[in-house]
């Protein structure tokens, strides 16, 4: 689990202006479940979600690939303002 945390962290940082105020959090739902709570500046938040969803589908899809490459989880990425 904490691959997909620096993974996510590491996509988020090279995203968003306000590094400092980017604060992710992980924990198991159950056993097949993992969810990821990311937190970033309000003024980040259209920049990480994109134009459509594209960018945080991206980063969806890149943390489902990983999870299936390590754990074989289900993964729920929820992302937030400050």
């Amino acid at each position: 689990m904490e691959d997909l945390v620096k993974l996510t962290e590491d996509l988020v940082l090279a995203i968003v202006s306000n590094k400092e105020a980017v604060k992710v959090n992980a924990s198991e739902v159950d056993e097949q479940t993992i969810q990821i709570d990311v937190l970033v500046d309000e003024k980040d938040m259209p920049i990480l979600i994109g134009r459509k969803g594209k960018v945080v589908n991206s980063i969806r899809t890149l943390l489902h690939a990983s999870s299936y490459l390590h754990s074989k989880k289900n993964i729920k990425l929820n992302v937030n303002s400050l």
